[in-house]
């Protein structure tokens, strides 16, 4: 249950660390000064409930991450971070503006989870990656959807 609810958008290490500790993801000083990169939050106190990476590209904005913490689950914290993605940016576009994100295919929870705040499918990619580990090359598939949303206030 939330009790003393907050949104930030702005890059504070924690919210980095927050995602680093989740995904292992690793972030570079590049990453805090990059202008095309915002960081959108909501605490619950000083507890991180959620946290969204968002790039904008040209006209377009891309969220390429989202995670609601577990305590948070199942209290519509992820659908109101998109609602307040969404006003933030529409607000710095000056108007109607397309939200993208990339789902991989495997992803029910958030591919339902996009679908039921009104994102559409746009086209089904499917990547790969060729690494050599240890003298031995391997290759994974990345199949994913592309979702995107229109958003007018």
């Amino acid at each position: 249950m939330l009790t003393e609810i907050s949104y930030y958008c702005e890059k504070r290490p924690e919210y980095f660390e927050f995602i680093s500790s989740h995904f292992g993801i690793n972030f570079t000083e590049k990453s805090f000064n990059d202008p095309n990169l915002t960081v959108h939050a909501i605490q619950d106190g000083y507890d991180i409930a959620a946290v969204a990476l968002v790039r904008k590209k040209k006209d377009c904005y891309r969220i390429n991450f989202i995670h609601v913490a577990d305590k948070y689950q199942r209290q519509r914290i992820g659908n109101f971070l998109l609602t307040l993605i969404n006003h933030y940016a529409f607000k710095e576009n000056q108007g109607p503006v397309n939200i993208i994100t990339r789902v991989k295919a495997n992803n029910l929870t958030s591919l339902n989870f996009f679908i039921h705040a009104g994102y559409k499918f746009k086209t089904f990619e499917c990547t790969h990656e060729t690494v050599d580990v240890n003298g031995s090359i391997i290759t994974t598939i990345k199949p994913a959807y592309i979702l995107t949303y229109d958003y007018t206030e």
